[in-house]
């Protein structure tokens, strides 16, 4: 009798074993539930590394400056750089605008923001009528236009009859240093020491003033 009472003890806890056993696949409900949030924090850390990412660009596009020009930084060597209108464009310009005008000098120099040409001429019929344009160097924008009535006997300018402006300009480069700090140069005629045209360079780094004939070349400090 005991024998059979523990059969089917034995028996009763089998069959529960086995309900047991076969409630298991309600459970799989779990482990599905950590997947999806094991995945939700997947999507935080890709979100936070997005803001990271975009945060870092910002910060590195806000410490870019933009240079601004100052009369110490043109030198030789950056001068092409810096001067994105050039003398043949600056000359251009001056006959467009007084198509009736001849040359007779052209400054060029750092004022305020930029650098500036300064071209004068007077009319090819009146020579009494004198005409100046001051242009930005970088820009080509014209800042002012005047005419007025001038007494003073200019004399004209042919270029055609001269060296160009980049002749000089290496001619200057070669006898001082790329490094050289152009303050301002101009190209007229020399009223006290000759009858001569000029290129004239005032320069730092080291000072000098050069002139450089704008016929024979020669070079005078």
């Amino acid at each position: 009798m005991i024998k059979k009472g523990m059969i089917a003890s034995l028996m009763g806890i089998s069959l529960i074993l086995s309900a047991c056993n076969s409630a298991t696949p309600a459970g799989t409900t779990a482990p599905t539930g950590t997947t999806a949030s094991s995945t939700a924090a997947s999507g935080s850390t890709v979100a936070a590394s997005t803001t990271q990412a975009t945060a870092t660009s910002a910060q590195t596009t806000s410490s870019v400056k933009t240079s601004t020009p100052t009369r110490e930084s043109l030198t030789f060597a950056t001068y092409d750089d810096l001067i994105t209108f050039d003398f043949d464009q600056a000359v251009d310009l001056f006959n467009k605008t007084f198509p009736n005008s001849k040359i007779t000098s052209i400054d060029f120099d750092f004022a305020d923001i930029s650098w500036f040409y300064v071209i004068q001429g007077i009319d090819a019929v009146d020579s009494t009528l004198e005409r100046s344009l001051r242009l930005n160097a970088v820009t080509g924008k014209i800042w002012s236009q005047e005419e007025a009535n001038d007494d003073n006997d200019d004399k004209v300018i042919d270029l055609n009859s001269i060296i160009t402006f980049k002749e000089a300009f290496e001619l200057a480069k070669a006898d001082t240093s790329p490094d050289s700090v152009i303050k301002e140069w101009q190209l007229d005629w020399d009223w006290f020491g000759g009858d001569f045209i000029w290129y004239e360079f005032d320069l730092t780094n080291p000072d000098a003033e050069l002139q450089i004939n704008a016929i024979t070349r020669a070079i005078i400090k």
